[in-house]
This record gives C-alpha cells, structure tokens and sequence, in this order.
C-alpha cells in the first residue's frame, strides 16, 4: 500500500467530512441504479448520518493534524462509521476512501503520538464528548426529520426537548415518527443515546453526589 504522510492523512480526512456533508444534500444518488438494494428509508437515515459524520470528520481532522493521539482513536472511529454509512447510501467512492484512509491511519498509527496540552480526567472529558454529542445528534435529527412526526418538528427547542426526553426515557408520547426513515431515527437514538447519556451524566455528578453525602453523614 502507498504509504501517506501523517498530516496529508488528516487533510484528506477534513476534505471526506466535506465531501460526506456534501453528498448528504445530493436527493439523487449516483449509484442507485446499480445496486438498489436498500431501501428510501435506509437511503434517508443513512444520507442524515452521512451529514452529522461529515461534520464531525473536519473538526477531528484538525486535531489529527496536529498529530494528537487522542484525535487518532476518533478520527479511526469515526473512519470506520463513514464507510458503512456510504456503503448504505450506495456511494461506493466515498465507502472506498474511507476504507483507504482507515487503512493508511492504521499504518501511521505511530505517528500520532502526541499528548493534549493541557491535564484532564480522561473519563470527564468522554462523558462531556458523549453528552454533547448525543444532544447534538438527537437535535440535528430531529429537526432534519421533524416533518416526519406527528405533530411535526418545527424548531430547535422542539428538537432539544424531543431528544431529552427520549434518552432520559420519560417518553410523554407528545412527538410519534410515522415514517421508516424517521422510526429508524429514533431507534439510533435511543440505541446510542438512552445507555450512554445517562452513564456520561453519572460519572460527572458522581463526586459531586459522593461529597454531598459525605458532608450529610458528618453533620448527623
């Protein structure tokens, strides 16, 4: 395999977030009419996905510039998520650059070794990375599909409270998907979010909870 300079794989990694957000917006794919084996709701999840990766792929491909070894293990990650996305969306190049760029991070894998800046509670910053990303997720999903539901989602306040109260699991019933693409939605955000968002919230208020009832015991 031709081997690639560290910092080129973290261009070409931001130039794939860019071409990923770009053919979410794209309503006809090219490969369609070759394989045309999954269906419109599939297509649809997958195309928000592909949005929401893409996005997040430019931001990490800065911090695997700077060669942080932090930033490799996402951008592997989020690598890994970008080829099955486009291999959904029937857009074999961009599922064939994320396997190449998957490969060629794996191989220079040495290369980033670098510590951040700064000190830090690796679980606390997990915990606030998982939190915000499942708001951000959830928020973004739901106004993409909000026209999907019953009543629709019109604003970013609906969506915020639509996404809270499903990983929190109150669930008041007010907002019901009633298409594929938008059931599939909610199913990935209860999948990713419910677990998760409420692990992340307990790790963070766990030492607050633990010197509360510290203070408590020691003033009976």
């Amino acid at each position: 395999m031709i081997k690639i300079k560290p910092r080129w794989i973290a261009i070409f990694i931001i130039f794939l977030g860019v071409y990923n957000i770009i053919f979410a917006r794209i309503s006809i794919l090219p490969f369609r009419f070759i394989f045309g084996i999954f269906t419109k709701a599939i297509v649809a999840f997958t195309g928000f996905s592909s949005l929401l990766v893409g996005f997040l792929l430019t931001i990490v491909g800065y911090g695997l510039y700077l060669e942080y070894k932090l930033f490799f293990r996402l951008s592997f990650l989020l690598l890994l998520i970008s080829a099955t996305i486009n291999f959904f969306q029937e857009n074999i190049p961009g599922a064939l650059i994320s396997t190449f760029l998957l490969a060629a991070l794996y191989i220079e894998r040495c290369a980033f070794s670098r510590s951040l800046p700064f000190k830090f509670n690796a679980k606390y910053l997990v915990s606030f990375w998982i939190i915000l990303f499942v708001l951000v997720y959830g928020t973004i999903g739901s106004l993409h599909f909000g026209i999907e539901y019953n009543p629709p989602i019109k604003s970013g306040i609906q969506a915020l409270y639509y996404t809270i109260i499903t990983v929190t699991t109150v669930g008041y019933g007010d907002y019901i998907p009633v298409t594929d693409s938008a059931r599939l939605f909610a199913i990935s955000l209860i999948i990713v979010g419910v677990g998760s968002f409420i692990s992340a919230i307990a790790i963070i208020f766990q030492p607050l909870m633990k010197k509360l009832e510290e203070r408590a015991i020691k003033g009976l």
